[in-house]
């Protein structure tokens, strides 16, 4: 198991996680020793699923999709294992097996190296962090991220936009582009369908744009946020 980042102390042997933001005002605790936010963290201070690869494929860049960074180029894409119960997000892949720091997750194991290598092997451009939510393997697409750079591959991520300032910032020092999944400009919406909530998701895009990251928005025009909008106007 690996060290986990983006914690702090919360006193009375609670930790709070500070990748993902927090789906109401109050922050998400984790008590010591039991099952984390998404299944993918465990107190005290683990990541389950750093390098429990579940999916990898060399795909077209557009796919992801952008299509003004690096246009026509090929990009190693990769998941780990990652709840589907993540806030905001919709995807479905593989969620992890029973809570515990013992637990087997699915997925082979394919460290920093090997993902750096075999995306240079495939002449991808690049390397993304997709398929399942990128947010819920932070530490493992942050160590793939920065020695791609060393070799020149730039890094992509397909994410649901929803983190804090801290873990938006620190991904703005590692990743060159974002497409970010808006999936509808209504807080109702995010809040009801998604269990989430609309304002952290415009920060990150913001705050990515801010600090240089190339940034293309995905808002998905499906049949469920229609339903909602002729629901509620």
């Amino acid at each position: 198991m690996y060290q986990a980042r983006f914690w702090e102390n919360a006193g009375d042997q609670k930790v709070q996680w500070l990748f993902c933001a927090p789906t109401s005002a109050r922050s998400i605790r984790v008590n010591g020793g039991s099952a984390p936010s998404g299944r993918t963290r465990t107190a005290p201070l683990y990541s389950l699923n750093y390098g429990k690869v579940i999916a990898e494929h060399i795909d077209p860049i557009e796919k992801k999709p952008l299509f003004h960074f690096l246009p026509g180029t090929r990009s190693y894409s990769i998941a780990t294992v990652a709840a589907i119960s993540c806030a905001s997000t919709a995807r479905t892949m593989t969620s992890p097996s029973t809570p515990g720091p013992r637990r087997q997750d699915p997925g082979d194991e394919r460290d920093p190296e090997a993902i750096v290598a075999y995306a240079l092997g495939s002449h991808s451009a690049s390397i993304s962090y997709t398929y399942t939510e990128p947010t819920i393997f932070f530490e493992y697409a942050q160590d793939v991220a920065r020695l791609a750079r060393e070799h020149n591959l730039r890094n992509v991520f397909v994410s649901n936009g929803f983190m804090t300032e801290p873990s938006a910032d620190a991904l703005a020092e590692f990743i060159d582009a974002d497409n970010v999944d808006l999936k509808s400009m209504q807080d109702d919406f995010y809040r009801k369908v998604c269990k989430a909530r609309l304002q952290p998701v415009l920060d990150t895009i913001t705050r990515l744009k801010q600090k240089g990251v190339w940034v293309e928005v995905h808002h998905p025009d499906h049949p469920g946020a229609q339903r909602f909008r002729r629901r509620t106007h």
